[in-house]
């Protein structure tokens, strides 16, 4: 492990520590943003507050479109 990756992994997990947000999310906005740590805290704190809504067309869960379904606008039917 180099001394970057060192200092992002310490960065993630001080992030998580202070923000309640999981140890990946951390460090995937660490990976993602870098050590501005203003930002970071910024971005996690909106992330953590940002509720997960489901789905409001109840499409989740339901099985993959049909081969020849009309996907595009203008009237064509798509065949793989």
């Amino acid at each position: 492990m180099t001394i970057v990756e060192l200092a992002f992994d310490l960065l993630a997990k001080k992030l998580a520590a202070r923000t309640g947000i999981s140890s990946e999310e951390a460090s995937d906005l660490v990976a993602t943003m870098g050590a501005d740590w203003s930002s970071l805290v910024r971005a996690a704190r909106v992330m953590k507050n940002t509720p997960v809504l489901p789905d409001p067309l109840g499409l989740e869960g339901l099985p993959p479109r049909a081969e020849g379904t009309n996907d595009q606008l203008d009237g064509t039917i798509v065949r793989p």
